[in-house]
């Protein structure tokens, strides 16, 4: 799933929050997450897995999630026959006549996601819900015991795909924007290489950073496309 598909599903403000009973007096995980190493879990094209698993689809049927009449998830079966994100729902049944088309309901979303995410409360001493489908964990609460990183978290996923039988893409980087930037490319960003990392990035993901970003978003692109001679001097050096 590319970064751009990703974020159509994540919102990272953060929506629960849960604490080590011995750290009630820290601030909440995102929050904190600012400046350390985070881990950032995402289940790909949620939506869809939360309908196959509330309607008791097969896990080989293509299931496609409307909303506002454009598909906005597709598990891997729609993808592979053709469906993608923005079709209509005319388009789904021509070129998948057999997937199974559902509207999204932000309820079953959560409620799917908050039931399979309880395994968390054993295996970390606190994380952050996102949204459905996206949560993110401070490594330093999970990785001890273990000989590195890498192994810290694949055992994590290893213990989660166990119980939940999920997909998760995992990102990781020295800050919870830059994780949550990196679960949609399913990539480990070495420590100290974050600031390269997002320097690479295009304006677009600035939507990760929420609704407020969008007049940044329309104000860089504006300026990208404008003449030289009428940049602000600021942006210019002069």
């Amino acid at each position: 799933m590319s970064a751009e598909a990703a974020a159509r599903q994540k919102n990272p403000n953060p929506t629960a929050v849960r604490s080590d009973p011995a750290d009630s007096d820290s601030a909440p995980a995102a929050a904190s997450a600012e400046g350390r190493r985070t881990l950032v879990l995402t289940v790909p094209d949620w939506s869809a897995v939360a309908a196959a698993t509330e309607h008791e689809f097969s896990p080989r049927t293509p299931v496609a999630v409307l909303s506002g009449g454009k598909v906005v998830a597709a598990n891997a079966p729609a993808r592979a026959a053709g469906i993608a994100l923005g079709n209509n729902k005319r388009a789904v049944g021509y070129r998948c006549p057999e997937a199974q088309v559902v509207a999204w309901n932000e309820e079953t979303d959560n409620r799917h996601f908050s039931a399979g995410v309880g395994a968390l409360e054993e295996l970390v001493a606190r994380f952050t819900l996102l949204s459905p489908g996206t949560l993110a964990i401070p490594l330093d609460s999970l990785k001890h015991g273990y000989a590195d990183e890498p192994s810290a978290v694949e055992a994590l996923i290893s213990a989660l795909v166990a119980v939940t039988g999920w997909e998760f893409f995992p990102g990781i980087a020295d800050t919870f924007f830059a994780a949550v930037l990196a679960a949609g490319q399913a990539r480990r960003v070495e420590p100290g290489e974050t600031a390269e990392f997002l320097a690479a990035q295009p304006i677009s993901t600035l939507e990760y950073a929420g609704a407020g970003a969008t007049e940044l978003i329309d104000t860089f692109t504006s300026w990208a496309c404008a003449p030289w001679e009428i940049w602000p001097e600021s942006t210019c050096g002069r």
